[in-house]
């Protein structure tokens, strides 16, 4: 090992050689290194560091390299401030995406979607099978314990779910009870069209609350959303004989282009002199309640998917025969409404070639199946004569739908005149546009 000493005079003898690197020329552009010329007097647009090797960590310095740090002091390092250039923040990517229209149910996987979901299926277990413990839920329902728990505080907050009592079981706390509230009327169904509004509460219960019709002004001038909507609010709830206070929801079905958010446009000839932009605000603001404004015939294919055909089919159309035509396309439980809501305004559509040999002045499914079209057809033929004629018109009507959509299932339901059909039985699991939305069938006009 090196002695004091020895390493000393290493040292001395490297600081000596670097002494001689740095001597050089102080004349104007004379970057050349020349003996004799002391680092003091060097130009002072000198931009290099006269020591060579620089160490990567100040802690870790050489020994015999130290002696270079009072040779670099005399000459000016300047250092350009970097810029450096910063990316714009994107947003989260759930804000790029493409926003549901407010008003609308939440895209499935999502918490909000799971939630409801959850809620629903809930509130059915304990209008099923009575009141029921949390274990009891989570049992029938196949949720947690805490998902049940946050599924009856949700609907105890909505006013649908009560605590009704403990019951004493395994050590511990007292299980408690929950119960559907089966007295709570929670809103009023509207069905309207041109001349008559239909009303009916609806609970939880699915109670058979009547039906109050109330004939429309035909006037333009005397036709108000507001005060036609009050109305039926109040006259629902005294012939079921609630308070309306009590009604927190209205859903109103109608015929026409309805804007998917429910908040945008409305397109219909069936109710003059209402508004047709921002009509949900209107009546929330006026009403104080939560208002649902949905195409009369996606009404009636809710329904079918719920309690009728459409349970046993994955997708399905619906075509809808009445006064007008339409139909209602659902694909795995979701409505196919169009960049405009108006996919299923069939009636708008041209008749195929094949139906200029049943109706040669038909130029559009209205023409060949609308109310007045089976009128006419009715006064033509009768009895088994008219039904076939008919079965022929609407087998042309489902082939535009079919072309452009092809549904695992299909089914037709709607309302005509009593003039215009023979009298025949109902199907069993017919269902209208407005009671659709919660009128209990055996309340439903055949």
């Amino acid at each position: 090992m090196a002695q004091p000493d020895e390493r000393r005079g290493r040292r001395d003898r490297r600081r000596d050689t670097l002494r001689e690197r740095t001597r050089g020329s102080d004349e104007p552009g004379g970057d050349v290194e020349q003996p004799g010329a002391d680092v003091r007097h060097a130009p002072r647009d000198i931009r290099v560091l006269l020591a060579v090797g620089r160490p990567r960590h100040r802690d870790r310095v050489h020994g015999p390299l130290r002696g270079r740090r009072e040779f670099c002091r005399a000459v000016r390092t300047r250092r350009r401030p970097t810029t450096r250039r910063l990316r714009p923040r994107q947003p989260p990517r759930c804000m790029n995406a493409r926003r549901r229209p407010p008003g609308t149910a939440s895209a499935q996987g999502t918490p909000s979607w799971l939630g409801a979901v959850n809620d629903r299926v809930g509130l059915a277990a304990l209008l099923d099978h009575g009141p029921l413990t949390r274990i009891g839920i989570c049992e029938i329902v196949g949720v947690s314990k805490p998902t049940a728990s946050l599924m009856m505080t949700r609907l105890i907050a909505a006013g649908v779910v009560e605590e009704r009592g403990t019951v004493a079981g395994s050590p511990g706390r007292n299980a408690v009870v929950y119960a559907a509230r089966l007295d709570r009327p929670l809103g009023v169904a509207i069905d309207i069209d041109a001349h008559e509004l239909r009303a009916a509460v609806v609970d939880a219960a699915g109670t058979a609350h009547p039906v109050v019709r109330t004939t429309l002004p035909s006037e333009t001038s005397e036709r108000d959303a507001v005060r036609e909507v009050e109305r039926a609010i109040l006259d629902a709830s005294q012939a079921a004989g609630t308070e309306a206070s009590e009604v927190r929801t209205v859903v109103i079905g109608t015929a026409g282009y309805v804007d998917p958010g429910g908040r945008g446009e409305l397109f219909t000839e069936t109710l003059p002199n209402w508004p047709q932009t921002g009509l949900r605000d209107t009546l929330e603001s006026a009403l104080e309640r939560t208002v649902y404004i949905e195409n009369d015939v996606n009404l009636a294919a809710i329904a079918e998917r719920e309690f009728g055909a459409g349970r046993e089919h994955a997708e399905f159309a619906l075509l809808w025969l009445g006064n007008g035509v339409g139909a209602s396309f659902d694909l795995s439980g979701e409505l196919y409404r169009g960049t405009f809501g108006g996919a299923g305004e069939i009636g708008f559509l041209s008749v195929p070639a094949e139906a200029l040999a049943l109706a040669p002045d038909a130029h559009t499914l209205q023409d060949l199946v609308g109310g007045d079209a089976v009128e006419e057809l009715r006064a033509d033929a009768s009895g088994p004569e008219f039904v076939d004629a008919l079965a022929k018109r609407i087998a042309l009507a489902v082939l535009p739908s079919s072309r452009s959509s092809t549904p695992a299932g299909s089914c037709s339901r709607g309302r005509l005149r009593p003039s215009a059909v023979p009298t025949s039985r109902p199907p069993s699991n017919a269902r209208s546009a407005g009671s659709a939305a919660g009128i209990p069938p055996s309340s439903r006009p055949a």
